[in-house]
């Protein structure tokens, strides 16, 4: 998502993108009371999690800020949502055991949208990975990079 967002407010400063398993700006199935409420309620339990002195307390504080504005962020993404057509990779698992189809369903609709927004976007399954693909498939991040540089290399073709 910060990508996203950083792509939408400053477009000129963009030359290609590469998402790794992008949080999902769209409105997801399922309750939105539920969804605000589980942001709010992981926000407030990391907090308080950090009012106890230990090495994580300033790393649990900033999850607990970020978690907290996660849907202010979404609608903002959601609502601009045109990205510079500039070479796009989307990089997403191919292993997700536990989560419930229609959520799935959603989530690989909004990574397909994503790449689809420029013509040179593409979408790429990282078969082997959960959500953790720079640890499970690292050399997957490695190619899409390579493959955005290469890109932007090649001499466009004239409209």
């Amino acid at each position: 998502m910060v990508i996203q967002l950083y792509a939408l407010r400053y477009p000129d400063d963009i030359a290609g993108l590469v998402f790794v398993d992008p949080t999902v700006s769209r409105t997801p199935p399922g309750s939105a009371l539920v969804r605000t409420t589980s942001f709010a309620l992981a926000s407030k339990l990391l907090r308080l999690r950090a009012l106890m002195p230990s090495k994580a307390s300033r790393s649990l504080r900033e999850l607990a800020r970020t978690l907290a504005a996660m849907p202010h962020h979404m609608r903002e993404v959601a609502d601009a949502r045109t990205l510079p057509p500039v070479p796009i990779r989307v990089i997403t698992a191919g292993q997700r055991p536990r989560m419930p189809q229609t959520q799935l369903a959603h989530l690989n609709a909004n990574h397909h949208e994503l790449a689809t927004q420029s013509p040179r976007g593409r979408l790429t399954i990282a078969e082997r990975a959960t959500h953790q693909i720079p640890h499970d498939q690292p050399e997957i991040i490695i190619q899409a990079v390579e493959d955005v540089l290469r890109q932007l290399d090649a001499p466009q073709a004239e409209p």
